[in-house]
Parts: C-alpha cells; structure tokens; sequence
C-alpha cells in the first residue's frame, strides 16, 4: 500500500499539480480518481496519462503498474491524507472560517486584507467541504505566505473532519443561524457542529477571533485562552460604528481608545459590516495596521451574485443570489426595507429546510408583509406549498417571471435572492435595460 510519505512525493514531483477532472488536465500532474454515486474516475486512468498527468492514484486494483498508476483502497481518504500531510510543511500562518452566513464574503475580506502584508491564498470558490478543502490545500501556490480556508458543513461530524484537515493557527466562526436545517435539525446541533473549531482552539491553544454580537459564539467563546473580538451591538475589542448600512455600508471602529474612519464598504447591509470588522480584527491578529486593514476592505467589491450592486435601466439591483436560509433573508430583507423610494423583491426557495421549510417559508412571507414590502414575491414549490393561494407567491420561476413582465412593474430598487439551486438571478433578463 502507498504511504502518504510515497504519495507526497508523488505530489512533489508532479510540482504540486493535483487534478479530479481530466477536462481540467495539467501537464505532469497527479490525477486522482474519484469516485461516487453517479461517476467513477477509475474509468478515466488511462485517459489521464494520455493527456499529460504524470501520475494516476486509482482505487482499482487491476489498473496499477506501480510505475505511473498507483494503487490506494480509498482515494479520496488518500487526498484528505496528503491535504494534512502538506499542511503540516506550512510555516506560515493559516486561517480556518467556519459559520452560517457570510463565510465566502469573510473570507473574501480576509483576503484582500492580508494581501497588505502577505501573498495569500484563498479557497477558490465555494471549495469548502470534505472535498474542496483538502483539493484547496494541495492547490494552495508555493510561494504562499498566508493560506485562508473556508469550511462549510451540512450535518453532524463534517466539521471535525473539516478542523483535522485544516489545522488552522487562526480560527473564525462567522456567526451561527439557521443553515442546513434538514442535515442538522436545531439550532442547537448548528452551534454544537460550529464550536468544533472553538475546542480545536481551545485544545490547541490557537487564536479565535470571536463575533461578539452572537450570543452563541460570545458563550461559547469564554473558556478560549487567546481570543479577539469584533462587534456592533456588544462590547468588543475592535467596535464598530455604523453611519449607514444602505446601499454602502459607512462605518467608525474604535479600538484601544482610538477611533478610526470612517470608511465605506462597495456593498450594504450591518452584517456585511460585521464581516468586514472580522477581517479587520484578522488583520490585527497578523500585525497589520489596523486603518491598512479597515482601508484594505474598502475596496473588496462583491462579485458572484453575492450582496452585489448592479445598474440596469435606471434600477438598482441588488443581487444576493448565491445561497439563501432563513437567517440570511431575515437580515437582507430587514436591510432592503431601509431603502427609500419604490422596492421590488423577489425572493427564491430555501433549500435543505428540511421538516421545518414550511414554516419558515412561512415566516419569511410574513416578515415582508411586516416590514411594509408591498411588492416582495415569491417563487419556488416550498412558497407555493406554504401559500398557494397567496397571489404573490408562484410555483415556478417562469409564472413569475411572466407575471412581472405583464406588471411592467419594477421598483426603483430591486432584491433577487434566493438559494443557489434556484438560480434568482434569471430574472436580471427580465429586468428592462
């Protein structure tokens, strides 16, 4: 059997090139072949070295000549194993991000952040799962200085997996709310998965760089031995002062007595502040200025239909169709209702809600009609099941999208949101340019 010693050094000599994909062929890389429910990359070996790979790591016994296929009994336990194994050859700092919403937009701030002072590296993309991760860290680049991985969970165990792959010197749990429902069925099982990195820190004596405004993350934070923490609402080690939260975000922090800014973030919404303080207080904790840090996150600007500002025939967009779950809609919606003039909102299904996405489609129906949103609507089988009778709630994207082109009505500002399987931001073709 390889050993993960054996398999690094394949690695090695295929210049740190790792590949799952033959459509994504590097010459002279490793390809692993994974395998799954509807595919196996077993099947694809030989295709691999056709098109350049250096070597192949298969599962199938028959297929190894221990020359250039080698054979492993589990291959991605294999690539998990050479992730940790990698890792551990870092001697810079790495920063592992945990938590409900906002993690991609986090790790994002971190990035542009630490690029004051480091050349760092950040998981591409939503690679955050017991996949992703280990394929972030054997494709984090060698001239690296500062690594930043993301890591999401959907049920019970993931994130202990996720924590013994990443090994962070720096931990971050964004905050906690109601994500994968269906995998994780309370509150209290999300809290109990996301503190896994708080007992790794804990454990481990590392940094945790605590949201003070979360009651859950603030209890759960009091037994760690070196924290930093960031709020709005709650007394913090860096504060901050919120002037506007729509459409950009201008914000003061104090910290040690001092008061810095203010400054304005290229994306609304308090939460967004909050995620841009989480960096700041990153960037404190790697020895960077913190007025570079705050300025660094100036000029992030959202991109991938997450919290982001489009323009489209004297509308203004704004466009958060990346993910959607209760919490997060809550908070975007609260936001939104701040704006002036007329408002439009379409809002998608919330996916993995699993015996509670009645209810909470429910909840978000009536938290719009609280919040004065005269023209929200609302599309997806999961609305229409909790409402069919309500006319501003449609089974399919196309009825609605018919419905407003026979409106030819759209509001001076515009909300598309909704998960990622709906795809909301469709109905930016609809929108008159």
């Amino acid at each position: 059997m390889l050993s993960v010693k054996s398999l690094h050094q394949l690695y090695v000599d295929c210049d740190l090139q790792v590949c799952t994909d033959t459509r994504k062929i590097s010459n002279k890389c490793l390809f692993i072949c994974l395998t799954g429910n509807n595919f196996d990359g077993n099947e694809y070996a030989l295709k691999a070295l056709e098109l350049g790979a250096k070597y192949v790591l298969s599962s199938r016994k028959s297929l190894e000549d221990k020359n250039q296929i080698f054979y492993v009994e589990n291959t991605l336990d294999s690539l998990q194993q050479l992730a940790m194994y990698h890792r551990d050859t870092f001697s810079f700092p790495v920063l592992g991000i945990g938590g409900s919403n906002g993690k991609t937009t986090t790790k994002e701030f971190c990035q542009v952040v630490a690029n004051a002072s480091f050349n760092s590296f950040a998981t591409p993309g939503n690679f955050n799962n017991h996949l992703g991760l280990p394929l972030s860290i054997v494709g984090t680049p060698s001239n690296c200085t500062c690594a930043i991985y993301e890591m999401g969970t959907n049920h019970p165990g993931e994130m202990r997996v996720l924590s013994d792959i990443c090994r962070a010197d720096i931990v971050l749990v964004s905050n906690i709310g109601k994500e994968h429902l269906e995998g994780f069925g309370s509150m209290e099982a999300i809290a109990k998965e996301e503190s896994v990195l708080f007992d790794y820190a804990l454990k481990q004596d590392k940094l945790a760089i605590i949201n003070a405004d979360d009651p859950w993350l603030s209890t759960m934070a009091k037994l760690l031995p070196k924290t930093i923490s960031f709020g709005i609402d709650q007394d913090a080690d860096i504060k901050g002062l919120v002037h506007e939260s729509m459409p950009m975000a201008r914000f003061s922090l104090e910290y040690k007595t001092k008061t810095y800014g203010p400054y304005t973030l290229k994306t609304g919404g308090k939460y967004n502040v909050l995620n841009a303080l989480s960096a700041i207080a990153f960037g404190v904790s790697l020895g960077i200025d913190i007025d570079q840090a705050a300025l660094q996150c100036e000029t992030y600007a959202p991109a991938n239909n997450r919290s982001q500002w489009m323009s489209q025939g004297g509308h203004s967009i704004w466009l958060d169709a990346y993910n959607a779950n209760p919490t997060s809609v809550e908070l975007t919606l609260k936001e939104f209702a701040q704006m002036k003039g007329s408002k439009t909102a379409v809002l998608g299904d919330m996916f993995e809600m699993g015996d509670h996405a009645l209810t909470e489609h429910l909840n978000i129906m009536a938290l719009a009609k609280e919040l004065g949103l005269e023209d929200a609507y609302f599309c997806g089988k999961l609305y229409f099941e909790a409402a069919p009778n309500n006319p501003h709630v449609f089974k399919t994207k196309t009825a609605l999208e018919d419905h407003l082109k026979a409106q030819e009505k759209w509001g001076n500002t515009i909300l598309l949101k909704g998960s990622r399987g709906m795809k909301i931001e469709t109905f930016l073709d609809g929108i008159p340019s």
